[in-house]
C-alpha cells in the first residue's frame, strides 16, 4: 500500500520545490533588484542629507554666529556651480584630489601635493552664490581633535607640529598638555586642524545643501560624487571611515584621562559644533 503512493509523494515533493524556487526568484526579482535597491538608497540618502540641513537651519535660528574667520576653506568650482567646505582631518586632502581631477582630468593618485593648487576661494558670505551648490563634510568635535593629536603631536610624520607647538608655550607632548595649550588660545586663534568645524565653514552664513559625516562617508560620499558632481570618481579609501574605526576606540581613552574641568571646557569649545552638526558625547 505505501509503495502505492510513493509516486504521488514523490511527485508532490517535486512540485513543491518547485513552487520554493518560483516564489523565491520572484520574491528576488520584487524585493532585491538591484535598481529598486538604488532608488531606495538614493531617497534615504535624500531624506538624511535634508533633515541634517533642516537641524543645521534650526539651531542657527537660536543664537548668532560671527564671522571670526577667513574663507580659506571654501572652495568655490564656477563650472559646476559647487560651493566645497574642507575641514582637516575629515578627508581633507582626499576631497581637494577629487577637485583637481575633476578640473583637470588627472589621475587621482598622481596628485601628490593638493594643498598646493591654485583653488578657486570665496572672497566673503555675500557672494554666497544662491544657485549654486554648497557641500560640507564634518566630524565629531572630539574624535577630528584626537585624530588630529595622533597624527600631529603623537605619531607625526614630521616635528614640524611637535616643535612649533613647544616653541609656543604646550608644556610637553601629552594629551593633557595639547588639550591645556588649545584651551588656552581663542578659538579663532586656532590651527585649522583643531579648530571648530563651524568657524571654518560657516554653516549659518552659508546654508549648506549638503552636510556630509565623516562616520558614514563611504555612503555620503558616493551619493555626492554620483548625484551632485556627477562623476564616476570615488572617494580613496580611509583607513578608520567607521564608528568602529582606530580614532572611534582611542577618543574615550583619550578623554578619560583629561580631568573634568578639562573635559568640561572642551565640551565649550566645541559645544557649536555638537550643536549645529547634531553630535553627542557618546
Amino acid at each position: 500500500m505505501k509503495n502505492k503512493f510513493l509516486p504521488i509523494i514523490s511527485i508532490l515533493i517535486l512540485l513543491f520545490g518547485v513552487y520554493i524556487v518560483f516564489e523565491t526568484i520572484f520574491v528576488q526579482k520584487i524585493y532585491h533588484n538591484p535598481a529598486k535597491q538604488l532608488y531606495e538608497q538614493e531617497n534615504s540618502s535624500k531624506e538624511i542629507f535634508r533633515n541634517r540641513r533642516q537641524h543645521t537651519r534650526r539651531k542657527c535660528q537660536s543664537e548668532v554666529f560671527p564671522i571670526l574667520n577667513h574663507f580659506k576653506h571654501i572652495l568655490v568650482d564656477q563650472k559646476r556651480k559647487i560651493i566645497f567646505c574642507v575641514v582637516p582631518k575629515v578627508a581633507c586632502t582626499n576631497w581637494k584630489r577629487i577637485l583637481i581631477s575633476l578640473e583637470t582630468g588627472e589621475e587621482l593618485f598622481n596628485i601628490r601635493n593638493p594643498h598646493s593648487h591654485n583653488f578657486n576661494y570665496l572672497s566673503n558670505t555675500s557672494d554666497s552664490k544662491s544657485n549654486y551648490t554648497k557641500i560640507l563634510f564634518v566630524r565629531h568635535p572630539f574624535e577630528r581633535l584626537v585624530s588630529a593629536f595622533e597624527n600631529k603631536i603623537h605619531k607625526p610624520f614630521s616635528d614640524y607640529f611637535r616643535t612649533r607647538l613647544l616653541k609656543e608655550g604646550m608644556k610637553n607632548l601629552s594629551f593633557a598638555a595639547f588639550v591645556d595649550f588649545i584651551l588656552s588660545k581663542k578659538p579663532q586663534d586656532l590651527n585649522e586642524h583643531w579648530a571648530p568645524q563651524n568657524l571654518l565653514c560657516l554653516p549659518c552664513h552659508m546654508d549648506y545643501d549638503f552636510i556630509g559625516k565623516y562616520e558614514n562617508i563611504a555612503r555620503d560620499s558616493d551619493f555626492i560624487l554620483q548625484n551632485i558632481l556627477k562623476t564616476d570618481l570615488r572617494l580613496p579609501q580611509i583607513k578608520s571611515q567607521s564608528p568602529i574605526g582606530r580614532t572611534a576606540i582611542l577618543t574615550p581613552q583619550y578623554m578619560s584621562n583629561l580631568s573634568q574641568e578639562a573635559q568640561k571646557n572642551l565640551f565649550e569649545l566645541y559645544k557649536k559644533d555638537f550643536e549645529l552638526f547634531d553630535y553627542s558625547l557618546q
